[in-house]
């Protein structure tokens, strides 16, 4: 909590970057080694994607909420304290802007997938990439994303430790 929901989410992205570098490290090492490597990894990798997964759920929140303050500021409109107000195109519900974020939010994921996925068999199978290869730009593109997260806009509102 003390992180912030774009720190959390940093943090968690570097931690499964670890994931990605335990398999290109392990690929050069022998058994005894190799296992405990994959299996440190697996469990910091793990920790991250808890935290990115929850982090992001916070700015998700975090992120509804300014839209909606956004369209339609509370002091220009106290009617949106009334919880049954009647949704239009210029006061949507909550409910309506949150469904609109989560659709974007999966389709930007499910895309994503099936680009991660087709460029790891284009490697793989065209390009004869070894999977240690395939891991290193792993982790370069985690790296990299990671700290991109220092460019989000951090939210300046007073109630959110951001």
């Amino acid at each position: 909590k003390s992180l912030g929901s774009s720190n959390a989410i940093m943090l968690g992205m570097a931690l499964n970057s670890l994931f990605e570098l335990s398999v290109v490290i392990a690929q050069e090492s022998v058994y005894p080694m190799k296992a405990l490597t994959i299996i440190t990894g697996s469990i910091l990798g793990g920790l991250g994607s808890g935290i990115k997964w929850t982090a992001q759920g916070v700015y998700f929140a975090h992120a509804c909420e300014e839209y909606i303050e956004a369209l339609n500021p509370v002091e220009e409109n106290p009617a949106l304290l009334n919880q049954d107000q009647v949704a239009s195109k210029e006061n949507p519900l909550p409910e309506h802007i949150t469904s609109r974020f989560a659709g974007i939010f999966a389709c930007i994921r499910v895309v994503s997938e099936i680009l991660w996925l087709s460029t790891t068999v284009l490697l793989i199978q065209f390009v004869k990439l070894p999977w240690g290869g395939v891991y290193t730009i792993y982790v370069a593109i985690t790296i990299i994303t990671a700290s991109l997260m220092l460019c989000v806009k951090k939210d300046s509102r007073p109630h959110y430790i951001d």
